[in-house]
């Protein structure tokens, strides 16, 4: 998934990149009736938090879908941060 020059992977890279680090991101409904997260919500979550750490990519997401202490519907997304090279890097 690429947004706005930000990369999420599921899996491995062949792409260099250097690793910052684990992140992880959480979406909830505040209700029982509320719809549940999406990927997509979770996603923008993990993007914005690995952006605050210098990364322009998740790789090795992985989604756990559940109930939390502040939540009835929590998505979960958790990776490791990278900062994909460029050929100019």
């Amino acid at each position: 998934m690429t947004n706005t020059g930000f990369e999420i992977v599921t899996g491995e890279t062949n792409r260099p990149h250097q690793v910052i680090g684990p992140v992880k991101a959480r979406v909830g409904a505040l209700f029982i009736f509320s719809a549940a997260p999406t990927v997509d919500q979770v996603n923008w979550k993990l993007q914005e938090t690995a952006r605050r750490l210098g990364a322009n990519g998740v790789i090795k997401v992985s989604y756990d879908r559940g109930v939390s202490a502040t939540s009835w519907k929590a998505l979960t997304a958790r990776g490791i941060a990278v900062f994909f090279e460029t050929e100019a890097n």
